[in-house]
């Protein structure tokens, strides 16, 4: 998917693709949801986001971009992502 905001080209096929999620519905459902989180080259992130009809996503694919640092490790910590976590950010043992 292809997307321009603010004048800048945000595509997932040139992305690197870092960790994705979803609600555990078919894609049929209309309360279903996934969401996939990339890195572009430049180092933005930003997530792909696709629901149902029923879905916070409204049927609708759509793009959002992730500013800071911070919206991309909450995303990761509240989708267990914890791999992907570790790779991108190496955090210090408990």
């Amino acid at each position: 998917m292809k997307s321009v905001i603010d004048g800048k080209l945000y595509d997932t096929e040139k992305a690197e693709y870092i960790a994705g999620w979803d609600n555990g519905k078919l894609n049929s459902n209309l309360d279903m949801v996934t969401e996939k989180l990339y890195q572009t080259k430049k180092g933005n992130f930003f997530l792909h986001r696709e629901g149902g009809a029923r879905s916070i996503y409204d049927g609708e694919p759509a793009i959002k971009l992730l500013y800071e640092e911070e919206e991309v490790k909450e995303w990761l910590e509240n989708r267990r992502q914890a791999e992907a976590y570790i790779e991108l950010f190496d955090p210090e043992e408990a």
